[in-house]
């Protein structure tokens, strides 16, 4: 079974060239059986690849092996280059783009610059940045003190509350579905945006605190502010684990919209009653049942076995388990 995965950017020709040099080497294999089977394989690969003229712009999945010849562009960018030859294909990482990721908001913020964008699972996209063309001190001229303060509050106020339109415009058709929304940047700039920037109430409650110093207003600040609050992300995650198989838990013992067991939550998904998927990361059939679920409008939860709660879905459940709809 031999599995390819190729990243975007990365050329068919180079990729080719290093299967026929892998078939070349499995000449060496004593097998007669297993050598044959691997050369057969990687000939068959080769020869799909030269099918493309060019690597697609999410990259190439393949998988060749016994009477299986697939070849795609999967739904998300291919992340590395990868290539196994083994007793099963490897699908680890389409099982990775299957699950529904958390989606966080970002903004990243002083008084020169804002810039906001989306973290979805661990892929950052920049939305929006602009300038603020704030008045500095070296534009005070004759003016009083008193009166440039009050200028250059009348600005900043008009600053924060645009940054604050923005934020309401990109996040709030979202606001439902995100997790939450950071906020960083240098100095006390982001703090008088919470109190100031006008935010709808519902984008504000989604504000994660404390909030978290950045070195840099740009799409640059927004990687940055990611990884300042990876460990904040975790945690929130679990959280909402936690909170998913307690809201199951609870539904098994009142015996009404919950379910388990194979063929029980196979049919409830089919038959589009069920709600939230709850599947453990450690199912081997993850990407299938991902699949059922998107088709019959089901959400779908996946639940680490490094908790408590996913270590019971696991061996008390089987790892799957469903809260339904009715």
């Amino acid at each position: 079974m031999v599995t390819l995965y190729i990243p975007p950017g990365r050329r068919i020709e180079d990729a080719a060239g290093r299967i026929a040099s892998e078939a070349v080497q499995a000449e060496n294999v004593k097998s007669r059986q297993t050598r044959v089977a691997i050369t057969t394989a990687l000939g068959r690969l080769v020869s799909r690849l030269h099918e493309f003229k060019e690597t697609p712009p999410r990259g190439l999945a393949c998988f060749v092996g016994g009477d299986e010849e697939i070849l795609f562009e999967p739904p998300d960018p291919v992340s590395t280059y990868l290539y196994r030859c083994g007793s099963g294909f490897v699908l680890e990482p389409l099982e990775d783009m299957a699950r529904e990721p958390d989606r966080y908001g970002l903004i990243v913020m002083d008084r020169s610059e804002a810039c906001l964008g989306w973290l979805n699972g661990t892929r950052i996209q920049e939305v929006d940045s602009f300038e603020s063309n704030l008045m500095g001190k070296h534009h005070m001229g004759g003016q009083s003190a008193q009166r440039f303060q009050r200028i250059m509050e009348g600005e900043t106020l008009g600053w924060l509350r645009r940054v604050g339109e923005k934020a309401n415009r990109i996040f709030m058709p979202e606001v439902d579905h995100l997790l939450g929304i950071f906020v960083g940047g240098p100095g006390a700039t982001k703090e008088d945006f919470l109190d100031r920037g006008d935010l709808d109430y519902r984008v504000r409650q989604k504000v994660v605190e404390p909030l978290f110093s950045t070195g840099y207003t740009n799409e640059q600040g927004l990687k940055e502010l990611a990884l300042a609050a990876a460990q904040t992300r975790q945690t929130m995650t679990m959280a909402k684990e936690k909170s998913a198989m307690t809201r199951f838990l609870t539904e098994v013992r009142t015996g009404s919209r919950a379910t388990y067991g194979e063929s029980q939550v196979k049919t409830a998904l089919t038959t589009g009653r069920v709600d939230l998927l709850l599947i453990s990361d450690e199912r081997d059939d993850a990407l299938d049942l991902f699949a059922l679920a998107e088709g019959n409008g089901s959400k779908v939860l996946l639940i680490s076995t490094s908790t408590d709660e996913g270590k019971a879905l696991l061996k008390g459940y089987g790892g799957l388990a469903a809260i339904l709809r009715w």
